[in-house]
Order: structure tokens, then C-alpha cells, then sequence
């Protein structure tokens, strides 16, 4: 019809709000949540059996309107024949309790009405939570937010439920797409504010540095993950120790996509960053060693959204240790969780290329220590966090993939390094540890290790 258009639901803002309040281990493989109708009941059974089958948690809430209804239904349709009274709940949950429970979740059931064609607001729910859907409902694919690795659509008479739709992590969608289904981007499509006189707020510019010298192996990767990020402000550095290998002419080879590049001899990592974050433009600074790369193309939205919608100076998220010979190879999931002020004195600290921060910051407080060898990253987020009380926001998403053998990790004499610079970082700030803090830091690590 002329002058209509098509606008599906959106998700509320609550999902956004609960996201650094449950990790991401969740502790729920699957869950429904809902009022059961038509041939859902028998649906949610038959799936139940197969999850249980291979091992996987669940949890079903079934909700009723009434009693009254339900002894109806279980007379009248064959559906409800094989219904127990006990199996169902005649009050409804909260939203604050539906939200719970999918964030718990890593996957959420969604069983559509026979006649109903387009989508559940469950189903909206799921863009807004980043949590994976199964569903009856075939006309999804047809949307923009479809993606085989996060939606599952199975046959209504014959479900089949495989435990690979699980194994894997929910992949983030583009950033403009979730926008469009949140509530702000109803608003803003309904009301047009996209196309009104609204002095937009400008973005921030975002650097990000990366330190390189002899490897032209893997900064390929790290360069690549960058140069496809959608986020469309970012200056991109590298500085280059002088190197020998060919890292300098495969830097040259991507031309002006690098924003600045710079290779000249210099005593290390940690003057090589502070080379970059001297000369770096941008009002939020990102560090991407050569050996890393970012996860996928909406990590610098995630992270600037986040900065948006929060008051903070700094941004952590959550990084994955990956095999040198295999990208997709997990071999260390460093979960960083949200931090407390008693944190780092129980041997905490967030994984330093995952920890985003604004420029305004190293202008403050300083940059890398260089006086440290091997821990001038854990002194740096020790002066920033814990003396200076800078605010944080931790992202409890995995944003980038490292490769195993960073210098502090590389050989155990590296390790005990590491460990005498924490104890020097402590006093370097006049900041006293508890007695067990540095025991405790690499013992943390023991339990992110993947066996």
C-alpha cells in the first residue's frame, strides 16, 4: 500500500543495561519462555528430550492464563492430552525476570504461532541480548540481522536440534543493523529524526597503534582486521622497530590505508607504543600488538558505542589466547569480569590490548613506564584504575584473538620478570599489595586455560 512501510518491533533498552551484569559464561544452554498455545507444547517437550539427550542445560517456563483455561484445553485439544497441571505457571514472570533468564542463556526457543508470519518479539529480543535463537519461523532468513551461526531455523513437524549450533560463539551483527531494531531506531525511523534539523553529535576519531618489528608472518592478520572494521573514524598507525625481514615493505604495500607509519630503531615495545600514542590524533586509543587481530569488522563500533552510552575513561572487554598455527584453535579464554575496587589487590588486571582508552588519559596520567621490561602494561592499568580511580566499563564480549608467546609469557625466565616488575609496579605508584596479590595473578591464569 502506498505510503506504508513495513516496521518490525524493537527491543528494549533494559537488554543494553544488563549486559556487564552476566558474564559471558552463561550458565543456560537453552531456554523458552512463554505462554504455550497451539501445538507448542508438544513442540518444547520433543526439544527438551533432545537437548537433555546431549548433555545440554535448559530451562523451559510454560505459562498458562489460568487454571480454568488449562483443565479446558486439556479436555478439548489433543495438543494438551499428555499436559500436566504441575508443569505449568498461572503467573507470568517480570521483565526484569525474562531478561535474567536470556542473558543467562546462550540460546533462547522461539515457537511462532501456525498462522503467524512475521516475527515474535522474542525474536527481537535476541538482536538486543546477542544471544542465539532457534526458531520455527522460515521467513527470518529474509531479514537483515540473519545469520546461520546465530539462528537456527528447524522444521516444525520434525525438529532436530544439533549440539555444533552450540559449540560455537554468537557472532556480532553490525552495529547500524541492532541500532535499527532498538528502541531508539524505532523512534528515530518513526519520527523521522534521522531526517530532522537534530545537531548530530560528532563521533570520536579512534586510534589505533599497532607495535611490530620482524613479523611479517602474522601482522598481516592484525592489519587486516583494522582496515575492516566498519567504524568509519579510525587512523591507523604502526610503528616499525627497523625491521629486516620484509614486515616494512608488506606495511608499505597497503599505501595510504595505514594513516601513519613509522620505522626507526628503538629499545623496545613499550617505547615503540608510546611513539604511537604520542603522535596519535584520535580521542579514544586502541593498542593492537602485530600478533593479534580483532574478532570481527563492529569491535571499534562496540567499543565507541560503549563509550556513548556509558561516563567513562576506559573500555575492557574480555581476549582469547589462539595456537600460532591455527587462528581458530582456543587454547586460553581470559573472561576479565567486572571490576571492583578490592580487584587488582586480588590479582586482577584486564587484558591490555582489549583495554580502550581516551587520549585525555595518557595526557593526565602518562603513558608506558619504560622503566619496566615486561610489565609496563599491568603498572600502566594499575596507575590508571586503581591510583587514579579513572572510570571503567567492561564489554563482556571477546574482541580480539592473541597468539600465544607474548614477551612476558615466552619462556619461564620471562614469567619470573614479569613477576619481579609487578611487585616493582606496586611500588612505583606507592600503592601496598596484600600479601597473596602476586601470588594470585598468575595463578588466575591456570583456571582460563582450555584442556
Amino acid at each position: 500500500i502506498k505510503g506504508i512501510e513495513f516496521r518490525p518491533l524493537f527491543f528494549i533498552d533494559k537488554y543494553d543495561a544488563n549486559k556487564n551484569n552476566f558474564s559471558s559464561s552463561k550458565s543456560i544452554d537453552l531456554c523458552f519462555l512463554g505462554t504455550v498455545h497451539s501445538d507448542r507444547y508438544n513442540l518444547i517437550h520433543n526439544i527438551k528430550e533432545q537437548v537433555e539427550k546431549i548433555g545440554l542445560t535448559n530451562y523451559f517456563f510454560m505459562y498458562f492464563p489460568s487454571p480454568i483455561l488449562f483443565w479446558y484445553k486439556k479436555f478439548k485439544d489433543v495438543h494438551f492430552l499428555k499436559a500436566k497441571y504441575k508443569e505449568f505457571s498461572f503467573k507470568p514472570l517480570k521483565i526484569e525476570e525474562i531478561v535474567k533468564k536470556i542473558m543467562m542463556s546462550k540460546g533462547v526457543l522461539d515457537i511462532q504461532h501456525p498462522k503467524q508470519s512475521g516475527l515474535s518479539i522474542r525474536t527481537i529480543e535476541m538482536i538486543g541480548a546477542g544471544r542465539k535463537l532457534i526458531t520455527t519461523n522460515a521467513a527470518i532468513k529474509e531479514y537483515d540481522f540473519y545469520n546461520e551461526k546465530n539462528i537456527l531455523v528447524i522444521d516444525r513437524d520434525n525438529p532436530q536440534i544439533p549440539q555444533s549450533f552450540f559449540d560455537s560463539e554468537y557472532i556480532e551483527i553490525d552495529p547500524a543493523i541492532r541500532y535499527k531494531y532498538s528502541i531508539e531506531g524505532w523512534i528515530a525511523e518513526i519520527f523521522k529524526l534521522s531526517d530532522s534539523n537534530i545537531i548530530q553529535k560528532q563521533k570520536p576519531k579512534v586510534s589505533v597503534i599497532t607495535v611490530v618489528y620482524e613479523n611479517n608472518t602474522f601482522i598481516r592478520d592484525a592489519i587486516n582486521s583494522v582496515l575492516n572494521q566498519t567504524y568509519p573514524d579510525i587512523e591507523y598507525i604502526i610503528v616499525d622497530g627497523d625491521s629486516k625481514d620484509g614486515t616494512i615493505e608488506l606495511v608499505k604495500s597497503y599505501g595510504d590505508k595505514i594513516s601513519k607509519f613509522i620505522s626507526e630503531p628503538d629499545e623496545g615495545v613499550y617505547y615503540a607504543l608510546n611513539k604511537g600514542i604520542e603522535v596519535a590524533t584520535g580521542d579514544i586509543i586502541a593498542l593492537l600488538h602485530s600478533d593479534d587481530f580483532y574478532i570481527n569488522p563492529y569491535v571499534i563500533s562496540q567499543v565507541v558505542e560503549a563509550f556513548e552510552k556509558n561516563d567513562c575513561d576506559a573500555i575492557y572487554s574480555n581476549l582469547y589466547y589462539i595456537s600460532n598455527n591455527n587462528k581458530e584453535k582456543i587454547v586460553r579464554n581470559w573472561d576479565a569480569g567486572i571490576y571492583k575496587s578490592d580487584s587488582f589487590k586480588n590479582g586482577w588486571m584486564p587484558p591490555h590490548p582489549a583495554f580502550f582508552v581516551k587520549k585525555e588519559v595518557y595526557k593526565k596520567f602518562g603513558a608506558f613506564n619504560t622503566q619496566l621490561k615486561f610489565a609496563a602494561d599491568y603498572e600502566l592499568m594499575l596507575r590508571f584504575i586503581l591510583k587514579h580511580k579513572i572510570r571503567v566499563h567492561y564489554i563482556p564480549k571477546f574482541f580480539i584473538k592473541m597468539r600465544v608467546g607474548g614477551k612476558s609469557n615466552r619462556n619461564l625466565w620471562n614469567r619470573i620478570m614479569a613477576n619481579i616488575e609487578d611487585r616493582k609496579a606496586w611500588k612505583l605508584n606507592e600503592i601496598k599489595p596484600r600479601f597473596y596479590t602476586l601470588w594470585l595473578k598468575p595463578l588466575q591464569k591456570i583456571f582460563q586455560y582450555r584442556f
